[in-house]
């Protein structure tokens, strides 16, 4: 490493450039249905500050599959920080967790107290732009 270049850390701000990894969980992603539930973008009781994301650069989508409640049951999407930002005005935050996998980040503008209206929409396109680029299958689902 060149004398003076830093290591990035989870703490450093999100950059535009980035990729963020989405756990869904299989039964969010109904066989023969081209997208996954709007259900697996939609904040739980428990995402007061932002629905969890993780950086692509601290954590592979096989790790991020094998880790959470349900090791083995998810599809893991891949999406641009640029796309969430240009086609749906979300953001992304650093948020470390060490009882997360690495590069835990949050979307905090989809949290328990976002108005359902607004809610519904923002999971309706997310569903539909993580559907184009889904990068880990659950090995069940392997030839889906």
């Amino acid at each position: 490493m060149p004398i003076g270049t830093r290591v990035k850390t989870e703490q450093d701000p999100v950059s535009l450039h980035e990729y963020v990894l989405r756990r869904i969980h299989q039964n969010m992603f109904s066989a023969g249905q081209p997208l996954p539930s709007r259900l697996a973008f939609r904040p739980t009781k428990h995402d007061t500050e932002g629905i969890s994301v993780f950086r692509e650069e601290f954590v592979s989508p096989k790790e991020l599959a094998g880790a959470g409640r349900k090791p083995g049951e998810y599809y893991i999407a891949r999406l641009s920080i640029q796309e969430l930002k240009d086609i749906l005005g979300l953001s992304v935050i650093p948020d470390p967790d060490d009882s997360q996998p690495p590069g835990h980040a949050l979307i905090p503008e989809l949290k328990t107290s976002t108005p359902n209206r607004t809610a519904k929409e923002l999971h309706l396109k997310l569903a539909a732009l993580a559907s184009k680029s889904i990068v880990h299958r659950p090995e069940s689902n392997q030839n889906r």
